[in-house]
């Protein structure tokens, strides 16, 4: 279950972050390659709080921290969506999304990794290509969703719908369609 559960959280990150891409360098944007960069640094933030995510799996709460950061994860994805328009919501969806996957991943591979020390290796490269093959997938849809496939919502909003439904357990049938 954890390797489902970091597939299908870095998958909403690759989707998201592939479909930021087009969303800052349309209109109402119009962000040049740099400045689209410079919106990347809010998710450094992320990588501050995957330390704190580390302490709650040492206190026992790995699964119920785990469960929090998916709910943040959808959170990031409405807030997204509704602010397609505005560059101070998309950064607090940054934001909230880099914080809530990092510690998805950070509690997901910790509890993972405690299993059988003897086969940390062989764990942590199951985690990696879960990883890998959902975010490849993901980020690879989000072409299609913003408008290169035959899916209704040709735009900013289908690529966080995808999210969310991907992120509710429903990648299966997005994946058929993008």
């Amino acid at each position: 279950m954890t390797l489902v559960i970091a597939a299908i959280a870095f998958s909403v990150f690759s989707m998201f972050w592939t479909g930021i891409n087009f969303l800052l360098s349309s209109p109402p944007f119009s962000y040049s390659v740099s400045r689209i960069g410079l919106v990347g640094l809010v998710g450094l933030a992320g990588a501050l709080a995957a330390r704190r995510a580390g302490r709650l799996h040492d206190r026992g709460s790995s699964a119920g921290a785990t469960g929090a950061a998916l709910v943040l994860a959808l959170l990031s994805l409405l807030i997204a969506g509704l602010g397609s328009r505005s560059i101070a919501a998309v950064l607090l969806a940054v934001l909230l999304l880099d914080v809530a996957i990092q510690a998805v991943n950070v509690l997901n591979q910790t509890r993972m990794l405690s299993i059988d020390p003897a086969a940390r290796s062989r764990l942590n490269t199951a985690f990696v290509v879960a990883n890998f093959i959902g975010g490849a997938i993901r980020s690879a849809s989000a072409g299609f969703l913003w408008g290169q496939g035959m899916v209704p919502h040709h735009t900013w909003s289908g690529v966080v719908d995808r999210g969310g439904a991907v992120g509710l357990g429903q990648p299966a049938e997005g994946a058929l369609r993008a």
